[in-house]
């Protein structure tokens, strides 16, 4: 999709599916192709380390996870118009993830998952983060969990630290003779 010089990590599409929302990892800055010619639009740029670009259902706006103030947090930005930025997370965050049907926003703290109510329309609008889910998971580059469309479960990596699991894993070959 890109000519970009080093690796692009795609993470979110726009509503219509024509374009991407990229961490173009060799700047740390998040970008936008799409399937004019895989020119890259600039998604916040604010000079920090940002990665993880997750787009609203609505294609209005882009929550991403920035150092920008020093530790992780979750600032969200409109696409049009000003560029306008809010932060989100309260004290801290990363890896957001918008509801189904935008009408929330999650992100994870350590290991702790938070749930916060917003409003993109007519301005972004930000409610009070509540705590979702709690749990020593597994933290993975990229994103470590997906939330239902509903929003009421989450999927996460258990390690075989926190659940007393045996990392193995068991190969059968030939399996179909066992069918009779």
């Amino acid at each position: 999709l890109t000519d970009g010089p080093g690796r692009e990590v795609p993470y979110s599409w726009t509503p219509d599916g024509r374009s991407l929302a990229i961490d173009a990892s060799v700047s740390s800055s998040l970008a936008l192709v799409g399937d004019e010619g895989g020119e890259l639009r600039p998604l916040a740029g604010s000079g920090a380390t940002e990665w993880g670009p997750a787009l609203s259902p609505d294609g209005t706006h882009v929550a991403f996870s920035s150092d920008v103030s020093g530790p992780w947090e979750g600032p969200v930005r409109e696409l049009a118009g000003e560029g306008r930025t809010w932060k989100v997370s309260a004290e801290g965050g990363e890896e957001p993830q918008w509801s189904t049907d935008g009408s929330a926003l999650f992100y994870r703290n350590g290991t702790v998952w938070m749930e916060v109510p917003v409003t993109t329309k007519p301005t972004f609008s930000p409610g009070r983060p509540r705590e979702a889910l709690r749990g020593p998971y597994l933290n993975v580059i990229g994103l470590s969990y997906r939330v239902s469309a509903d929003g009421q479960r989450f999927l996460v990596i258990r390690t075989a630290e926190t659940d007393g699991l045996a990392r193995t894993v068991n190969l059968v070959s030939h399996w179909t003779r066992e069918l009779p």
